[in-house]
């Protein structure tokens, strides 16, 4: 750009180096070539491009005012592409789609029925994928969600067949509609596909959004442990691109692994503050969890009950079983019967094991003694069959709870010590706490697990380290995809093989427990 001579070709060079800089990781420079640019001398096309460039920067740099208005910038700049470039003006579109998911319920000039409406006229402006993304996400936010389940889950499985470039061009929307559908399974597969995807492209603002989506979902997924390693993931990328990485917090992680709420509440304001509503949202739904989990069941029904009446997609589909269990142990049965009513209409219509399971546990909750233990086996028998696995040892706990008052005690251990085992290996500290209680409320001595498991010996990084070094990947590999030196690698190798009295990779993969 800098040999090009003044002029519209200089201007359009400029813009494809912030563009090429913002992809890279490189928000600063991409600042800097913004500012030599003559916008004056932009045509549509290059004011669109240029208003989509601002909204990288601004989620990348954590800039309140850009955040909080992304979604309605990428819609003027899909303005300017209408009638010139189908392609780009569709893409603006899934982008503000995507982007409302960051600032959520606080975003601003917009709102979410306007968008829906936006998008599926979007969709008839050139057939393709797309459109088929676009069409979904119209029937996700504009349909009843019976009505809307054909159309995503023709999206998805579009994403699903989709090669790694497409897969990096539609971003991270398919998060929205999988979450939708209640398919944790295949929202991880897919972000693990698009994280691999990145790394191989060189594409690290992708990355780097793509490992910070993965931390929130394996909460939901594999567990706090998992969400941890991803959270560090994403500090070592930051680190190689020279940004500072005591910033990356997982609010909601820290809800779940036991941290003061005062602190989880410090950093979910801290992000509010950012524009980040989604990951305000997303720690008070942590919150109410542990709170749930410490038997503090009142103080989460007032924290669930306004974030449910707001309703925000898939993310209040996610908070109902949660305001369910607060009710019913609150003595509010009936204020949360509603909610109960629709996880079932969610089961009906998408039929997945996660949400059959979630909906069955809710049902059993509210069901008198003589109908609850048949809905609690058909919970867990269905969340057997899906990867939730919080949701599988939290369906085994309030089963093992119920048996308890209902005085069968060794059919209550059972369960109970399931549900200990696995709040123990996912690090989930609060509900083990509570399947330990319950144990001992039985009669059963319960002594403390000893940290001699590998999950709780190992650091986050060491354990990503351990798991690729266990799968056969070399020190060089493993480098590069945690960027770290090879050095480092070996580093962290000698002191995991220390801690798991090991000598050797072969050795690592019966040491590790299943991720």
């Amino acid at each position: 750009a800098d040999l090009t001579p003044d002029g519209d070709a200089r201007d359009l060079r400029l813009l494809a180096a912030a563009e090429a800089a913002t992809a890279a990781g490189a928000a600063q420079l991409a600042g800097e070539l913004i500012g030599r640019i003559d916008v004056a001398r932009l045509d549509p096309v290059g004011e669109g491009r240029l208003l989509m460039l601002r909204v990288g920067m601004a989620l990348f740099l954590a800039d309140a005012d850009g955040v909080l208005t992304a979604s309605a910038t990428m819609l003027r700049a899909a303005e300017r592409f209408h009638g010139l470039v189908p392609d780009l003006e569709q893409r603006a579109l899934l982008g503000a789609f995507e982007v409302l998911l960051t600032a959520e319920w606080a975003a601003r000039d917009v709102t979410l029925r306007e968008l829906g409406r936006r998008v599926t006229e979007g969709a008839d402006v050139a057939d393709g994928p797309l459109a088929t993304a676009l069409r979904a996400i119209g029937a996700h936010i504009l349909l009843p969600y019976e009505e809307a389940v054909p159309l995503v889950r023709a999206a998805v499985g579009m994403l699903v067949e989709a090669d790694d470039a497409e897969l990096l061009g539609f971003g991270n929307f398919g998060v929205a509609l999988t979450m939708g559908l209640w398919d944790v399974r295949t929202c991880v597969r897919l972000l693990e596909r698009t994280a691999a995807a990145a790394r191989e492209a060189g594409a690290l603002q992708v990355l780097d959004t793509t490992l910070w989506l993965l931390s929130l979902l394996e909460l939901y997924h594999a567990g706090p442990a998992a969400s941890a390693g991803y959270v560090e993931q994403v500090r070592d990328l930051r680190r190689a691109i020279g940004y500072d990485a005591e910033q990356v917090v997982n609010a909601a992680y820290l809800a779940w692994s036991g941290a003061p709420a005062e602190v989880v509440e410090q950093v979910a304001e801290g992000a509010l503050a950012a524009g980040f509503g989604g990951v305000w949202t997303l720690a008070m739904t942590g919150l109410g969890i542990r709170e749930i989990a410490d038997g503090r069941y009142r103080d989460a029904f007032h924290r669930f009950e306004p974030m449910v009446a707001r309703r925000f997609l898939q993310v209040t589909y996610q908070q109902l079983p949660e305001f369910v269990e607060a009710g019913v142990r609150a003595g509010r049965p009936a204020e949360v019967a509603a909610a109960a009513d629709r996880l079932r209409v969610f089961a009906a219509a998408s039929g997945t094991p996660w949400i059959l399971g979630v909906a069955e546990r809710s049902t059993a909750l509210l069901a008198d003694d003589a109908d609850a233990e048949s809905h609690y086996l058909a919970a867990i028998g269905h969340l057997q069959q899906s990867t939730a696995q919080p949701d599988l040892a939290r369906a085994h706990l309030v089963y093992g709870e119920w048996l308890r008052r209902m005085k069968r005690r060794r059919e209550a251990r059972e369960h109970l010590r399931v549900a200990l085992d696995h709040f123990t290996r996912i690090a989930a500290p609060a509900f083990a706490a509570r399947a330990r209680r319950e144990l001992e409320a039985t009669g059963e001595h319960v002594p403390h697990r000893e940290p001699g498991a590998a999950a709780e010996m190992l650091t986050p990084q060491e354990e990503n380290v351990a798991r690729m070094a266990a799968a056969g990947h070399t020190n060089a590999e493993i480098g590069a995809t945690l960027f770290i030196s090879a050095n480092t690698v070996d580093y962290h190798l000698r002191k995991v093989f220390r801690k798991l009295g090991v000598t050797s990779r072969r050795q690592l993969g019966d040491r590790l427990p299943t991720a």
